[in-house]
């Protein structure tokens, strides 16, 4: 980095400018230099004692150089832009983890390493229901069965949690006799295709063996009851039809931790309300394409697709903080926009049942584990966030487009018993879908209550809409894959806006 920067931002470049023992020191002084609202609030201090040069401590000899100390100026001069953080694109050729999970459309249906898995799989199956490494058991902690409910989903714990989760369903698969050094491939959900071994046994099905009753004492499904599917070709439909390959593009494409995770209310754009967008918009519609069982949170995890569909989301995040440099603790709070509350609280960090924090989870190399990425990956540039004019306090780009923000604001979802689908209609021709995916008894889900009322968010082209009267409606997906809809009137007081896309 050559100083001075005349036009510097924090993801680009301020982020760079504090080391380890700089943040150390000074958070022991009330200032962090982890994230930007720290350096942001505490910009003026830290200009002061850089120029002044009691920051870094004389005695250290780390004194900024004037241009360094320049560099910091103009970012202030400039208001303080938090821009776009510089992609990474070189891969180490091997990695020092031992589990390296791989694409499994990349390797052989009939080699050893799939028989291998479907040894482990069938193992695990095969166990009773009680072992605390069965299939049932590990299946079990996603949601159901009760009493004890943990799944994460629509909050910032997301990917954390399932990053943990993997590692447990891996560790039950390496538990089975000759499958120690098993790993689990992932389903890379933005090829065209479904991996032919995904229909065959044991990865087609899984008979579910105990009666499972939902939170509010309805029967979820009763026992022996098979897991249930969509044909491939419907899967791959569905999945086009959500557009999931082009929302992770843009969930790749951000630079931020709020807009590539999604779901966020820590920044909203519209009355406190978080916008159901991201990496996180990207895995509902996933769950949503897959079949009915898939589409059911309570039940879920039981599909042995489930597995390698997560293991997915899990590569994409790890995906993500590669390319922004966030593959560390320190690191990745320096991508955040608002406080890492989540992941430095020792209370608010809490992963239940698994006995790890959200710190412990960012680098996954010290869990032991690695992705191969797939050989025909296609990575997006970086782009600059879209914001909203209310929330706009140093100036925004207006870009020559006909680019459209449509949003659905004041949806209730613990008012839609499960998942669903938020449908965006002109002339009552359906043209956009947000999928949701939730419990049958959201109203007991404590990250549910969290953010209950959210704002669906479409981009759309202005000539697609044009003397076109837009209208929503909401689309529920009963656990034998049939839609039937839900009176909108009985999910809050939903409302459509209609803005130009605007950039930081």
């Amino acid at each position: 980095m050559t100083h001075p920067i005349e036009h510097p931002t924090y993801l680009g470049d301020i982020r760079f400018l504090f080391t380890p023992q700089d943040q150390g020191c000074m958070e022991a002084r009330g200032i962090d230099l982890r994230t930007y609202d720290g350096v942001r609030l505490n910009a003026q201090r830290i200009y002061f004692h850089v120029r002044e040069g009691t920051m870094p401590p004389p005695s250290q000899g780390r004194r900024w150089p004037a241009e360094q100390v320049d560099t910091f100026y103009n970012w202030m001069r400039d208001g303080y832009p938090r821009g776009v953080a510089l992609q990474s694109r070189l891969l180490k050729a091997a990695s020092p983890a031992k589990r390296i999970r791989r694409n499994l459309a990349e390797m052989d249906p009939n080699g050893p390493e799939i028989t291998q898995l479907r040894k482990a799989f069938q193992g695990i199956m095969d166990r009773d229901p009680d072992h605390p490494q069965s299939y049932f058991a590990i299946a079990g902690l996603h949601w159901l069965p009760m009493p004890n409910v943990y799944c994460r989903h629509h909050e910032n714990a997301y990917n954390p949690w399932h990053r943990i989760y993997m590692i447990q369903f891996e560790d039950a698969l390496r538990s089975v006799a000759g499958c120690e050094d098993v790993t689990l491939p992932y389903w890379d959900i933005t090829d065209d295709t479904l991996p032919e071994v995904l229909s065959q046994a044991p990865f087609d099905k899984y008979t579910i063996p105990r009666k499972l009753v939902a939170l509010d004492g309805r029967t979820a499904v009763e026992a022996d009851t098979d897991t249930r599917r969509y044909s491939p070709e419907v899967i791959i439909d569905n999945l086009n039809r959500y557009d999931v390959s082009g929302t992770i593009r843009k969930a790749l494409g951000s630079s931020r931790w709020e807009d590539f995770n999604g779901w966020n209310a820590d920044n909203p754009w519209v009355d406190g309300q978080p916008r159901h967008s991201g990496i996180i918009a990207a895995h509902d519609a996933g769950h949503n394409s897959c079949g009915p069982t898939m589409t059911d949170q309570d039940i879920a995890s039981f599909d042995p697709i489930f597995w390698f569909f997560h293991s997915n989301w899990e590569r994409l995040w790890w995906r993500w903080q590669q390319l922004y440099n966030a593959t560390t603790l320190e690191d990745f709070k320096t991508t955040l926009l608002g406080d890492a509350f989540w992941l430095t609280d020792p209370v608010a960090n809490e992963l239940k049942p698994f006995k790890a924090g959200a710190n412990e989870t960012i680098d996954l190399r010290a869990l032991d584990v690695d992705y191969m990425h797939p050989a025909n990956e296609v990575l997006p540039e970086a782009k600059a966030p879209l914001v909203a004019g209310a929330i706009a306090k140093l100036g925004v780009s207006v870009p020559d487009t006909d680019a459209l923000l449509v949003k659905v604001c004041g949806v209730d979802r613990l008012k839609i018993p499960g998942s669903f689908d938020l449908v965006l209609t002109a002339n009552d021709e359906p043209i956009r879908h947000l999928a949701v995916f939730q419990s049958s008894t959201p109203q007991h889900c404590d990250t549910c209550r969290k953010a209950n009322i959210f704002v669906g968010v479409f981009e759309i082209d202005r000539k697609e809409i044009t003397g076109r009267r837009l209208a929503a409606r909401i689309e529920m997906i009963d656990r034998s894959g049939n839609r039937s809809a839900f009176p909108l009137s009985q999910a809050g007081e939903p409302r459509i806006s209609v803005s130009l896309q605007m950039f930081e």
